[in-house]
């Protein structure tokens, strides 16, 4: 409904996990860390899958894995996320939506395909992932709903998207607009787990002394008052 309101809406990389088993030769042969993850391009994410066990899709991103925790609780969610107009981008959507969150990001149109994360599960239950972002780094300022901004109550920003000048220039853009708004805005930071809440509207600006990624403290010198950051709840399904 385009006048409901929305506790939080995330803004992050939309991506496809494609789990499978496997067993510690198909990692070495693929030179994939045990238990971790690395970034990839296109050619070798086709060259990987192509040779995974049977594999189940399911949609993540640690910003929508966030968004579909909230609406499984009976919140109400939405996401802007890139996807390409491709199958994995169909699969994306449709489990957003199943899951009632507002997922309204025009697709990406004749350029990289779907962002998907290749989680390969060997018996001892390590997830070694592959990483292809693909589409899900050309999040830009159009992408940016004014309307949708305006009704949630927090703008989450994911701090790995933040890495990627376009997408900086969209959380800008909807951090403008929530402070407008006077609506309150997240950002989280990495792996570290920290959230900086600002009531203002501009978490990024707060970055720099914080335990933010390296990118992220480039955003500002300004200090972060104590009460603005918090120990965030490990939301990331992966």
């Amino acid at each position: 409904m385009p006048d409901q309101k929305l506790d939080v809406i995330g803004v992050g990389n939309a991506i496809v996990d494609v789990l499978a088993k496997a067993g510690d030769a198909f990692l070495t042969t693929h030179d994939i860390p045990k238990g971790g993850m690395i970034l990839i391009d296109e050619p070798r994410a086709h060259r990987i899958y192509a040779e995974m066990a049977a594999a189940v899709e399911i949609s993540g991103g640690s910003a929508a894995n966030s968004i579909a925790c909230i609406a499984s609780l009976g919140g109400q969610g939405g996401f802007i996320g890139k996807v390409s107009d491709d199958e994995l981008g169909e699969i994306f959507r449709h489990d957003l939506r199943a899951m009632g969150v507002e997922f309204n990001t025009a697709p990406l149109k004749d350029g990289a395909a779907t962002g998907r994360c290749l989680i390969n599960v060997t018996p001892d239950a390590q997830r070694s992932m592959a990483t292809f972002l693909g589409a899900a780094g050309y999040v830009t300022p159009d992408d940016v709903d004014p309307e949708q901004v305006k009704r949630a109550e927090i703008t989450f920003f994911e701090g790995y998207l933040f890495e990627q000048p376009m997408a900086r220039d969209g959380f800008t853009r909807a951090c403008a607009i929530a402070k407008e708004n006077g609506k309150r805005t997240a950002l989280w930071l990495g792996p570290d787990e920290w959230l900086v809440i600002d009531e203002t509207g501009d978490p990024a600006a707060d970055c720099a002394s914080s335990k933010a990624a390296p990118s992220a403290s480039k955003a500002s010198t300004a200090s972060v008052p104590s009460r603005s950051i918090t120990r965030a709840f490990s939301w990331p399904l992966k």
